[in-house]
Order: C-alpha cells, then sequence, then structure tokens
C-alpha cells in the first residue's frame, strides 16, 4: 500500500510539472517516432513507457512486449494536418521458451508540398515520407525484469531524393506483473544515420522512463512518463484508462502540448477477440493553428496464451426446467509454464462478486453456474460477467474478463386467482395448480373471476 501510495504521488507530482515546461520536436530527425501509434496510445497522451503491455510496446518500451499473452495484431490510420497521414501495423507474437517476437510498419506521408525557387519561383509539388521498419525481441527473466531490444530500419525521402538508415533500443520493464510497473526505454543506442544528398541526419539519444499504477483489478490504470534527448528539454506525458463496465474503455492524457482523449471497444468472436478504438488530440500551444486530429485503430487477438471463458448461453433462468437452469462455462486455457492455481469469479453489475471458484494447479475443463451465490441463495435478476485469472508456477498471469449471462427468474408454474368482492380486488396465488391452455372469463352473481395461466 506504500508503494501504491508513493506511485499516485510520483504521477501527480509530474502531471504538476508538465506544464512548467515548453518543447517542441517538430524539427528534429526521427520527430515522426514520437508521435505516438494506436488510438489506445494517443488516448493515454502517450504515457506507455511503464504499462507497455500490447503490441505497441516495440514502439514504446520493447521490455515489455513479453506481457502479451495472445498473438496480436495493430492497424492504425490517423489523420495529422495539411493533408499528412500516419499509417501502422504491428505482430506481436509470443512462445514459451524465447520469450515474444515482434515487428511494425510506420509510415508518414506528406503530400502536395510546393516547391519554390529561391526567388519564390513555384516549381511544382513534391511528396514526403518517412517510413520505420521495427524488428523487436523481448523476454521476462525471473518474476522482476524483463528486457527488449529493436532493431530498426529507417528510410526517407523527399521529391525523389532517399535514404536508408539503422539503428537499435534497448527497453526494460520492472516489476511487470505488480500492480505498480516501471520502464525504461534507451532509443536510438545505435543512433541511425541517414545522408540525405549532401547531408547528414544523425537521430538523437533520446532516454524515455515511466511508471505505471494499475488499481480497481486493473479497470483503471494511471501512466506517467518523462522523456529526453541530446537536444531537448525533459518532456512529461500523463495518461489514463478506465474500463468502467464491459466493452467499453474510456481514456485520457495530455503533455505540454497536447489534450488528448479517447474510447475503445472489445468484442470476442469465438477464438478471436476484437477491439476498435478512437483517439481525438487537440493541439492547444497552437492557439488553433494546428487543426485536432483523429486517430483509428483496430485490435485483433488470436491464439497464443490465453485464460478464456465460453458460457454456454447469453440467458438462464435458475428455475427454469430441464438444462435452461444453469449455464455452462467452458474453460480454454494454454499457458506457457504449469499452472499454480486458478480463479474464476463471477460478479454481478455492481462490481460485487456473487460466486467465487477457485483451486491449486489445473482447472476443469468446464464449470456451471446455477444462478446462487456462494451461501447457497438465489441472486438477483441482472447481468453477470466473470474474471478469469490463472497463475502459472513461473508468476506470470493470465487473466480475462466479459459478460457471463443475464439471469431472469420465472416463478413456479400455478393459477392467479383476482377476486371482486366488495369492490376490493383481492389478488392470491395458488402454486402447485394445474395450468390453463387458455383464458377463461365468468361472470357469477356479480363475482368476477378471470383465470390465467403463470408462464
Amino acid at each position: 500500500m506504500k508503494i501504491l501510495k508513493f506511485s499516485l504521488f510520483f504521477i501527480i507530482l509530474f502531471s504538476i510539472a508538465c506544464y512548467a515546461i515548453e518543447w517542441d520536436d517538430g524539427g528534429l530527425p526521427g520527430a515522426f517516432l514520437e508521435y505516438g501509434v494506436s488510438a489506445r496510445v494517443i488516448g493515454m497522451g502517450r504515457a506507455f513507457t511503464g504499462l507497455a503491455n500490447d503490441a505497441n510496446a516495440g514502439y514504446f518500451n520493447p521490455g515489455g512486449l513479453d506481457q502479451l499473452d495472445p498473438k496480436e495484431i495493430i492497424l492504425q490510420h490517423g489523420i495529422l494536418f495539411e493533408g499528412t497521414t500516419f499509417e501502422y501495423i504491428s505482430y506481436a507474437h509470443p512462445t514459451s521458451i524465447f520469450g515474444t517476437f515482434g515487428t511494425s510498419f510506420m509510415m508518414v506521408r506528406t503530400p502536395d508540398i510546393e516547391d519554390r525557387t529561391a526567388s519564390n519561383i513555384f516549381n511544382g509539388k513534391f511528396s514526403e515520407y518517412e517510413f520505420a521498419w521495427l524488428l523487436t525481441m523481448s523476454k521476462q527473466f525471473g518474476k522482476y525484469i524483463s528486457c527488449g531490444i529493436n532493431y530498426k530500419m529507417i528510410y526517407h525521402k523527399i521529391s525523389h531524393w532517399g535514404a536508408i538508415g539503422h539503428g537499435a533500443d534497448i527497453g526494460f520493464l520492472i516489476l511487470p506483473d505488480k500492480p505498480v510497473s516501471v520502464g525504461i526505454n534507451i532509443q536510438n543506442a545505435v543512433k541511425p544515420s541517414i545522408l540525405m544528398k549532401s547531408e547528414r541526419d544523425i537521430y538523437p539519444l533520446t532516454l524515455r522512463a515511466g511508471i505505471a499504477a494499475k488499481l480497481l483489478e486493473r479497470r483503471l490504470i494511471i501512466t506517467s512518463d518523462i522523456g529526453w534527448s541530446e537536444y531537448q528539454s525533459p518532456r512529461f506525458y500523463e495518461g489514463v484508462e478506465y474500463r468502467p463496465w464491459w466493452p467499453l474503455i474510456l481514456r485520457a492524457g495530455a503533455d505540454v502540448n497536447q489534450l488528448n482523449a479517447g474510447l475503445g471497444v472489445r468484442k470476442e468472436a469465438g477464438p478471436w477477440a476484437v477491439g476498435v478504438d478512437y483517439a481525438f488530440s487537440s493541439h492547444f500551444q497552437s492557439t488553433g493553428l494546428i487543426p485536432p486530429t483523429h486517430t483509428v485503430s483496430l485490435v485483433f487477438n488470436f491464439g497464443g496464451f490465453r485464460a478464456k471463458v465460453k458460457p454456454s448461453r447469453s440467458i438462464f433462468s435458475p428455475l427454469a426446467g430441464g438444462g435452461d437452469n444453469i449455464v455452462w462455462m467452458e474453460l480454454n486455457v494454454a499457458t506457457r509454464a504449469p499452472i499454480k492455481r486458478w480463479q474464476l469469479r463471477v460478479k454481478n453489475g455492481r462490481g460485487e462478486i456473487v460466486r467465487l471458484y477457485n483451486a491449486w494447479s489445473d482447472p476443469p475443463a468446464r464449470l456451471y453456474w446455477d444462478g446462487r451465490d456462494d451461501t447457497g441463495n438465489l441472486v438477483e435478476d441482472g447481468k453477470y460477467f466473470y474474471e478469469f485469472l490463472v497463475i502459472e508456477e513461473s508468476g506470470n498471469t493470465l487473466f480475462s474478463y466479459g459478460h457471463l449471462a443475464r439471469l431472469r427468474t420465472l416463478g413456479p408454474e400455478g393459477t392467479v386467482i383476482i377476486q371482486e368482492k366488495g369492490g376490493v380486488l383481492e389478488e392470491k396465488e395458488e402454486e402447485g395448480a394445474p395450468p390453463l391452455e387458455e383464458e377463461k372469463e365468468e361472470e357469477k352473481e356479480g363475482e368476477e373471476i378471470i383465470e390465467k395461466k403463470s408462464e
């Protein structure tokens, strides 16, 4: 708890400090590598070094890539300004022995740039392209640290001139499985050097450090980054991600130049999980000269290592007949190492645990829930969700969550009789009465009897 409080204090301190320093990196070599990739990261203000838990880790901190359990593909399209677009694709492939491998490709394109002579005479138009290809390897060593390395190839083209450079990054993630994790990334540890006609661009050495606090059973994530390079003052980034309920995710972030906001949704479809993320960025320091930018990303998860739950039905009643009074939960588990213990929690819409399943060693192939809590009492009607946690003997954890089923209680069959006596309606329920095939209406001596079958 003390570590958690210190981490929150550290993040708040950086949040205040980030507005005290102005910076701009638009004219530096490799500035396009600072734009941020995927709507998720941009929505969090590009504060991702201490979290780095998806395929974007190859871009922000290769040390965190080995946190991924399923295989993941991210596709992104961003609209910047003056017709500039940012395209990005990333793939991560976890293995049980050699860690996780990843590759990323990104391109920034600015079309229709006017070419003018020294006398300001129009000489046509040209385009500028900047490409980067990253090849990443990441491996966790023990429970406390994960290391990763990037090889990257840069290609820069202006009009009909182009050149290639090569470089490398080194990243570390400390305490990756804990509620608070710390990341360090040394970008351009091997500096790319690009000779464009007669001028050479050498990418600056950049250091980036970040911290991430994962709260409320990882439903709330707060991140903070600090970055420094050879030609800049320190730069600060702040971000937050919150999952109020499945499948919605809300995000917000800021640095000294931009305010960001975003949202995402996730949906499981058989062996695949599909997500859509959106981010909005406002460059408030430009006082309106730079228009807002929009970014959309698609995320696909499949295969790899997993701990998933597949419910047998989406709606059930614990008082129904036949097999409709329970919901079966098929457990799909694939791990890197032997399983130490597992836990499955059934929660109501308020986030309260109503049923808990747990044991040591491997989980069964499937479980069932009968709509009752741990004391054997029926729970209230409504939507229910699951959280499935598997802990390996190595300390690595697999976690998934999602919608389990909607519970609707059906009353027992019987006859409901409504009698009018003396102007007063009386309602009686006779349990066990034989069901009626149809409604009947009769009038006898001022009494009206209506019999209905309770379906």
